[in-house]
Order: C-alpha cells, then sequence, then structure tokens
C-alpha cells in the first residue's frame, strides 16, 4: 500500500539478491506498485543473500544516484 502513494516525481532504487529469499515475489511485491517514473531502477544482482545484497550493489547505487 506505501509503495503507491509515493509521489510520481520520486525516483526509486529497488535491489534484490536472487539469493534473498524475502525477494522471491520479484518487483511485483512493491516495485511495480509505485507510480511510473523514468528515472527509477529495479535491479536483481547475482549471487546476492539478504545480508550482503548492498555491499555487491554498491557500485550500481551509485551509478544510479550520478544518473539522476
Amino acid at each position: 500500500l506505501n509503495a503507491a502513494k509515493i509521489k510520481p516525481s520520486t525516483p526509486i532504487f529497488w535491489i534484490a539478491g536472487d539469493k534473498d529469499g524475502l525477494t522471491a515475489e520479484g518487483s511485483a511485491y512493491a516495485f511495480d506498485k509505485a507510480p511510473p517514473n523514468p528515472k527509477s531502477a529495479y535491479v536483481v544482482i547475482e549471487g546476492a543473500t539478504h545480508i550482503n545484497t548492498q555491499a555487491k550493489a554498491a557500485p550500481k547505487i551509485i551509478a544510479w544516484l550520478k544518473g539522476l
């Protein structure tokens, strides 16, 4: 419900580890429910678990932030 309340002008960067059981539903869990924004991104990190997804995604996070 919260994703649908995000302002359309707000870009979202959602990272998910492919080995994280909490992300089994993929982008349908919440990302797809947010208003579309051309700067939003849903990224799956290969070999990442719930514990190490952020660390493995750091270069992608930085690149996305620089692209805003």
